[in-house]
Formats: structure tokens, sequence, C-alpha cells
């Protein structure tokens, strides 16, 4: 006979322990849990994941609207914001050139002049100014950059031109 007895249990062929005795209730159900745990986890995990990359890939488009667009304007000659009289015109944000991937990206401009001489608000911003008849852009402008993904704003971004 090929088996030899080890220890009081059988030692086959192939130098396994064989017992008589197969798996126990509880390493059963040990071993289901254990199985469930993973089934139920990796699904979650995955559409965690999808969110995180379309997420990342909303930010990521948005910051490279933002950049073109900004590049854009800086490279446009200056336009003064008008005044109260000419509410009706708009300085850049007809000149939205950028396109976005799809229609579910929007791009706003918005211009602000800034008097050099008022003084910072609590953010740290210049405050809107409303330029009367006799007020004359001082050369130097607030402009925002906002990205909106499906009516969420994505991106919101401030830089200042100045009239050279």
């Amino acid at each position: 006979m090929l088996d030899q007895k080890v220890g009081g249990k059988l030692l086959s062929r192939k130098g396994f322990l064989r017992s008589s005795r197969g798996m126990s209730y509880v390493e059963v159900l040990v071993a289901l849990t254990v199985m469930s745990i993973i089934v139920l986890l990796v699904p979650a995990a995955m559409l965690h994941s999808t969110k995180a990359m379309n997420t990342i890939e909303e930010k990521t488009v948005a910051e490279s609207l933002t950049r073109t667009q900004i590049e854009y304007l800086k490279s446009i000659a200056y336009k003064a914001v008008p005044n109260e009289s000419e509410q009706g015109t708009n300085t850049y944000g007809d000149i939205a050139k950028v396109l976005p991937p799809d229609a579910s990206y929007v791009i706003d401009i918005a211009v602000v002049a800034v008097d050099p001489d008022t003084d910072l608000n609590t953010y740290g911003r210049y405050q809107e100014l409303v330029l009367t008849e006799t007020q004359k852009d001082a050369g130097i402008q607030e402009i925002t950059v906002k990205v909106k993904h499906i009516d969420r704003r994505i991106l919101t971004t401030i830089f200042y031109k100045v009239s050279r």
C-alpha cells in the first residue's frame, strides 16, 4: 500500500493529509460570508472609481477650456468697459471663441472695471464699479471666466487685463 500513516492521519501518494471528515458548518458559513462581502464591495468600488473618473475628466475639460479662453482674451486688444449709456454692449462676453466639447459645457465671461484708487473689499477683490457718464475705464479690468457643466459650476478663474 502506498499510503502511510503520519501522526494518526493518512498521508496520500501526493503528500497531502487526507481526512475522513469534510468541512464543518462554521467553516462553510465563514467562507460564504467572506465571499458575499467581496461580491458586495467590488461593484461599490467600481461605481466610486467611475464617479471619480468622471469628476476628474470634468475638471480637466474645464481647466483646458478656461486656459484657452484666457489666452484668447489676453491676445485680443483691450476694450473699455461701457458706461451707463452704452450698457447694451458687452466688452468681451460675446467673444467666447473657445468651443466646448459638447453643448453641456457653458463658458460665461464677466468683465468688471477696476479703479486702482479704491480699497480692496473683504474678499481681496475689487468691488464692482458702475461707470457713470463722466467716469472712464481706468485701464484695468477684472475678467472672470466661469465654466459650467450641466448647470453646475465646475471652475471659476479670475485674471486682470491692463490697457497698454
